[in-house]
């Protein structure tokens, strides 16, 4: 069902697998393929943010806030190093930093106002060049409003207005 190879492009903290998600008999199953060195490293930060990522991506998926504040504190307690903060997942994991992108795309403006809180830039684009503001004012109104609010109160000072996807728009 899918492949990725962390092999060749290892996570944060030197973490590196094949992981392999197999369908058998209406089961799904992960299996990881590793080295015992890598097994000490995903003892350590490396894997621990990634799982914080992963969680964090079931939870905006799921609308589910409390679950993104629990995948916070866990990565403050656990996966943080001295100079990163969990907010810092957010902005050093590419993965992680267009989770306020789908969160705005879902209406889950309670979840954006968290991700803001903790870090998120609300200036990363995505593939598309998109803004989470691009994002949020290309909802409908009952999902953008909202969205749009928790954006420009949660970060009013650090957003760019003039920011242009790859279709040359601005977010107004």
């Amino acid at each position: 069902k899918e492949l990725t190879d962390r092999y060749q492009s290892p996570i944060d903290g030197g973490y590196r697998d094949i992981k392999l998600v197999l369908g058998f008999k209406g089961h799904m199953c992960e299996l990881q393929l590793t080295t015992t060195l890598f097994l000490e490293a995903k003892e350590t930060t490396g894997h621990r943010k990634y799982e914080v990522v992963r969680e964090l991506e079931a939870a905006t998926k799921d609308g589910d806030v409390q679950r993104c504040l629990d995948a916070f504190d866990f990565g403050r307690e656990h996966a943080a190093t001295e100079s990163d903060a969990a907010g810092e997942i957010l902005i050093k994991d590419d993965q992680a930093k267009v989770l306020i992108h789908d969160a705005a795309r879902r209406g889950h403006a309670n979840i954006v106002h968290v991700f803001l809180r903790e870090g998120a830039d609300p200036n990363t684009q995505d593939a598309d060049g998109n803004t989470v503001l691009h994002v949020a004012a290309s909802q409908a109104l009952d999902l953008s409003e909202r969205v749009v609010w928790a954006i420009l109160s949660g970060a009013p000072n650090e957003i760019d207005f003039n920011i242009r996807n790859n279709d040359r728009k601005t977010a107004l």
